[in-house]
């Protein structure tokens, strides 16, 4: 246990992949749904936001060979 926290749980809310996988898993163990579910959408918000501003920086300042 790691800061009070279940393996099993800790993996299914930081996995990468479907959301669905994740949620079918969690739903059918007895594992802390709320939690994995807001840890997946933040992860999935902090992509669509943080990406295009990335993305828009590493293409503004690539150095070209």
């Amino acid at each position: 246990m790691f800061f009070g926290t279940d393996p099993l749980i800790a993996y299914l809310a930081t996995s990468p992949g479907g959301v669905d996988a994740v949620a079918i898993i969690a739903a059918a163990t007895k594992v802390d749904l709320g939690f994995i579910m807001a840890m997946q959408l933040s992860r999935a918000l902090l992509v669509m936001f943080i990406g295009p501003v990335l993305s828009r920086f590493f293409s503004r300042n690539a150095v070209s060979i």
